[in-house]
This record gives structure tokens, C-alpha cells and sequence, in this order.
């Protein structure tokens, strides 16, 4: 994105034989996370038949010097930096931070004449305070890197993992245990929606979000016409288990009565560990083979991906998007919340809580037993949301957030903490891209008044970014699931891990629940 890579040219003075020569310098200014290793903070291209034996590194505008256990410098053929295929890199250099801030990073060897391409990498410290700021820069030069330090920040996919061109559909969970959840679409062929060829993925973490599981096919798909995808999870009220739903078959746009997209479930009794086979539900909810008479010439639906919601009955309920005509454009997209009172078993549907210019949304459950549900601004611009009191029989209204601006883009509402549950505030959190134009700048926005008001925001990824999907840990920590694409036009899956304390800059601080 041109608005994060700062590139400069730089001069720079070979310490081989004191030739003045220019180097390309690239600074990399996104987030990191504690204990990350070889974090790339510069990418350098070196001159064509040159070489180097050193690179000094400037790191006086780190928060702390102590935040960094080491530097590596790495050499490659290509641009590309790979964290998980370290081997791949030639190591040139691995070297302690010096107290004074200026290290002189001496090469093993001197660089090969075809290794055109420098990587400047951190260790961060798993002890670094978050929200301090590691910097690095070359002598004499005027591009800084600066990447500040969040609980985690892992990274699960991108694009060519697995032989997949592309990954995308964030959907994150808590499970009983506390492990985390998440689901991913691994997209073949392209970033393109069903009906391409899609496998929906999900992996766990016992560790926080450090480390993750090798991926696991809940769904696979067989190729065009024949995917899955656009995953959502919910940890029921049974012990252990896990709901993930989503859509397959021929696409939104091009779904019918009777050739339409279906709608599966998969269920795990042991934390997301193993995972049932899938259950078709579409006949449940429309379609030709609905027992529901309107509902039967209903053309199409998908279930919003991310994370759907259990109330304190038992209930497990998702917002669906619904093309109910065989229209294809997108003001006559309706919303409705289907739910389940049985753990999966059966469904139901409420009424329409948004009957055009419908998309994407989420559904939380406040205090008092109220349905809240947050719908994507097709139109772009402030977000829609809509309050049910009887379990969705009828619908106050439409209404906007003033606060939350979007570009048209899916997020996520979750209830954080609640007066109910023994903690001291109400806290609703809201993901999405901050943005009136486009996918980028994606924040975290928080509500004291059960979504009455959005008073604080803060930005997790200020460059090109989309779908999020918001989890808490069993420390009280937030995580978030997220698809960045600051450096193409592919989406790579972060997982992100911060305080309440650093998300209101100090103006917070969370604390365990009393006991009822």
C-alpha cells in the first residue's frame, strides 16, 4: 500500500572498500507481537555486483532496547519474505542489540553478487511491554521502520500456503477449554465468492494464539459449483461443543428454489479437536424442499461468516442474508436471524429485521434479553442496526451508529462483559474497517451503553484490510481474526491479541468477574 511502505533511496557507504553506493530501503510499519522472531522490520535492495560485509542499524527510537533480543539480517534472491521458511534466507548476521542504540551488524560472509535483497529482522522480546514502539533505520538514512508491540500477532495464512492462491473469511471462537477457534475459507483459484472451488479450514491454539494446529478440512471442496465457505462458529451451551455453519453450492447471485445454495452444519464435541461430518439444514430454512410455504420460493441465502452468538437460554442464533426474488441486485437483499433453541437440531427463523439493501450482519444479546443485531452498510457510510424484544417476532427500526463508518464491509459485535455476569461495566465490542471509501484502517470500537454509543476506537491495522472476527481469552485479553492485504492485492489471516488496557489507551483495565 502506498500509504504504509515508505521508500527511500539511501546513501550508504560500502565498509569493504569505503565506496559510496545507493541502497532501495523499505520499512515495514505494521503491528507485532511479543516472543515474535525474525520480525522484518527493512527489506534492502543491494546494487547489482556489490557486496557488504556490514550494516549498521540505528535503533534509538525503540520505546526500549531491552523489547529486542536479537537482530538477523537475512539475504535472498527475491523480495519476498517469508517468516515460517526462515531456511530458505541465507543468515548473514545474529547479533545482540547494543545498550547505545547504534549496532554494527558484521556479516559472516561477505554477500553474494546474485543475493540482491536485504532483510533487517527482530526478535521481540516475550516480556516486551505492549504498545512500546521497536524502530530501525540505516546510518544515514531517512526511512525508519516502526512497528509497535500488541500481546501476539501470528500469522496462520497467505497466499500459496497449501497450494492455495488465496485465504480469506476470518470466523474466531473461545472454546470450553479455552482453547481458540477459527475457520478460514482456502480459496484455490482466486479471492473469488462460491460458487469457486473452496475448502473451509479451521485450526486451534492451546497456547493464547502463539502457535496453531495444521489445518483441518471440515468441508473440502470438488471444485467450480461444487465449494463451501463463508464459515461461522458458536460455542453451544452443551459441554465441549462447537457449531460451525456455512453455505455451498452454486453461489448467492445465481441460487433458485431448486437449484440452490445450501446450508451445512458441522459439530465438534471435544473442543474443536474433530469435527462431525457435515449436516445439510437448507430444507429447515428455504428453498423448494422448505415446509415453509413462503420460505419455499426463496432463491437464495448464506449465513453471515464470522461468529453467531449463544444467549443465556441455549439459544445459538446467526444473521442470514436472504435474495427472497430472483433479482440479483443488491437493494433487494433482506436480512433475517435464523436461530436454534436445541443446539443445532432444528431452526427457525425470526422476521425480516432489514428488508433491503440488505448484507452481511451480527447478533448479540443485551441484558435484558433484547436481540441487537448490526447490518453492513451496502451503500457504505454509517452502519445499520435494529433491536428486537420478543425473539425477533417484530423489529423497533432501522437505525445508524454516527460512530461507525464503513466502506460496505462485514464486521463483528461481541459482548464482552457484562453487569450480569459479575463484571463491573457492560463492554460491547465492534470490528469493521473505519473507512467511508474503502477496506482499510480496520478498528476495534467499544460501548459502555449496550450499543447505544461508540466513545472509543482504536485502529488494528491501519492499511488495506477486511473481514474481522473478535474472540475474548480466558485472561480477559481480546483476540481478533483478521484479513490483511497491505502488502498486494491477496489477503493474508492475522491473529491479534491485545488489552482492554491498550485498546482505551490506559482508560480501562479489565477485571475478573464476581462470583454470583
Amino acid at each position: 500500500m502506498k500509504n504504509f511502505f515508505l521508500i527511500a533511496i539511501v546513501s550508504f557507504l560500502f565498509s569493504n572498500n569505503a565506496i559510496a553506493a545507493k541502497l532501495a530501503c523499505v520499512a515495514d510499519n505494521q503491528f507485532t507481537g511479543r516472543g515474535n522472531t525474525n520480525e522484518r522490520m527493512l527489506t534492502i535492495t543491494k546494487p547489482e555486483n556489490k557486496k557488504l560485509s556490514s550494516l549498521t542499524i540505528d535503533m534509538r527510537g525503540c520505546s526500549s532496547i531491552s523489547d529486542v533480543v536479537r537482530i538477523k539480517i537475512y539475504s535472498s534472491l527475491t523480495n519476498k519474505f517469508d517468516v515460517r521458511a526462515i531456511s530458505n534466507y541465507e543468515e548473514l548476521c545474529d547479533v545482540s542489540p547494543k545498550k547505545s542504540g547504534i549496532t554494527i551488524c558484521k556479516f559472516k560472509k561477505k554477500t553474494s553478487l546474485e543475493h540482491m535483497y536485504l532483510f533487517v529482522t527482530y526478535e521481540i522480546s516475550e516480556t516486551a511491554k505492549e504498545g512500546n514502539v521497536v524502530t530501525a533505520k540505516l546510518k544515514n538514512s531517512n526511512v525508519v521502520a516502526s512497528r509497535e508491540i500488541l500481546l501476539r500477532r501470528t500469522l496462520l495464512y497467505s497466499p500459496g500456503d497449501y497450494n492455495s492462491k488465496n485465504y480469506r473469511i476470518p470466523a474466531a471462537i473461545t472454546a470450553h477449554d479455552g482453547s481458540l477457534v477459527v475457520a478460514t475459507d482456502k480459496r484455490k483459484n482466486n479471492q473469488i465468492d462460491l460458487p469457486e472451488d473452496i475448502d473451509v479450514l479451521v485450526n486451534r491454539s492451546t497456547d493464547g494464539g502463539k502457535t496453531w494446529s495444521a489445518p483441518q478440512v471440515i468441508a473440502e471442496g470438488k471444485g467450480f459449483g461444487a465449494g463451501f465457505g463463508d464459515a461461522s462458529l458458536v460455542k453451544t451451551a452443551n459441554e465441549n461443543e462447537l457449531l460451525a455453519i456455512y453455505i455451498g453450492g452454486p453461489g448467492f447471485f445465481t441460487s433458485t428454489p431448486s437449484v440452490c445454495q445450501h446450508v451445512y452444519v458441522n459439530k465438534s464435541y471435544d473442543n474443536g479437536q474433530t469435527w462431525t461430518e457435515k449436516i445439510d439444514i437448507t430444507n429447515q430454512l428455504y428453498g423448494e424442499g422448505c415446509l415453509n410455504a413462503e420460505r419455499r420460493d426463496w432463491n437464495a441465502m448464506f449465513i453471515s461468516s464470522g461468529a453467531g452468538v449463544c444467549m443465556r437460554d441455549g439459544t445459538i442464533a446467526f444473521v442470514a442474508v436472504v435474495r427472497e426474488t430472483i433479482s440479483a441486485e443488491l437493494d433487494a437483499i433482506s436480512n433475517y436471524v435464523i436461530y436454534s433453541e436445541d443446539a443445532g437440531e432444528t431452526w427457525k427463523l425470526s422476521t425480516s429485521c432489514m428488508a433491503n439493501h440488505g448484507n452481511e450482519g451480527k447478533i448479540t444479546e443485551l441484558n435484558d434479553g433484547t436481540w441487537l443485531v448490526s447490518i453492513r452498510n451496502q451503500r457504505r457510510g454509517e452502519r445499520y442496526y435494529n433491536i428486537s424484544t420478543d425473539r425477533g417476532k417484530t423489529w423497533k427500526g432501522l437505525d445508524q451508529w454516527s460512530e461507525l463508518v464503513e466502506p460496505g464491509c462485514n464486521g463483528d459485535l461481541y459482548y464482552y462483559t457484562s453487569i450480569v455476569d459479575g463484571f463491573d461495566k457492560n463492554r460491547i465490542l465492534h470490528s469493521m474497517p473505519n473507512d467511508r471509501n474503502y477496506r482499510k484502517n480496520v478498528s476495534v470500537f467499544l460501548s459502555y451503553d449496550e450499543g447505544i454509543s461508540w466513545p472509543i476506537g482504536k485502529t488494528i491495522c491501519s492499511t488495506g484490510a477486511a473481514y474481522s472476527s473478535i474472540c475474548s481469552l480466558p485472561d480477559g485479553t481480546i483476540g481478533v481474526y483478521i484479513e490483511e492485504n497491505y502488502e498486494g492485492e491477496d489477503f493474508s489471516m492475522y491473529f491479534l491479541n491485545f488489552s482492554l488496557d491498550w485498546l482505551t489507551d490506559g482508560q480501562d483495565i479489565y477485571s475478573s468477574p464476581k462470583s454470583k
